[in-house]
């Protein structure tokens, strides 16, 4: 929280994530950022703080993982923010999400199943030459066992070409 108490601090931290990335990139390695719910419901002077990294950090240095769930938190919908940054999500984190019921907040469910029109997304993302990385998280089970969503999301995710 502290990174982003003030805009001069966050923008300070976008810095130090491209200096990140290019000491990364010296040895072979990527540096990568994963969003949160924050990044869209915290704003300074009407932008939110992902608006600000998206056009702070180098896409050359920082790769910018989408978490496809956790935005909706924050208020956002992952179509628009992929329509918003074409070919920057060279790495997914995919994630479902439906409605709790408490005052805006959501609980990943099963590929396919909630309101983060993933198919899409990831079609989408894919067309502008990312999701080179897709990785599956599911936190929520409703009444089945982890490895049930794991089986049935994989499943989901092959027939759907990943």
């Amino acid at each position: 929280e502290g990174i982003r108490a003030t805009y001069e601090e966050f923008r300070y931290f976008m810095d130090v994530y491209n200096r990140c990335g290019e000491l990364c990139q010296n040895y072979g390695m990527k540096f990568g950022y994963h969003n949160h719910d924050f990044e869209f419901s915290q704003k300074f002077d009407g932008r939110t703080l992902f608006d600000i990294m998206m056009e702070s950090i180098d896409p050359d240095l920082v790769v910018v993982q989408l978490d496809t769930g956790n935005l909706f938190g924050g208020g956002a919908v992952a179509m628009d923010v992929v329509n918003r940054y074409p070919g920057r999500f060279e790495n997914v984190h995919v994630k479902d999400v439906v409605a709790t019921g408490e005052d805006g907040r959501f609980e990943s469910t099963i590929i396919g199943e909630g309101i983060a029109d993933v198919r899409n997304v990831l079609d989408a993302i894919r067309k502008t030459g990312g999701a080179q990385v897709v990785i599956i998280e599911q936190e929520a089970y409703h009444g089945k066992t982890p490895m049930e969503c794991a089986e049935k999301n994989l499943g989901i995710m092959n027939k759907w070409g990943y």
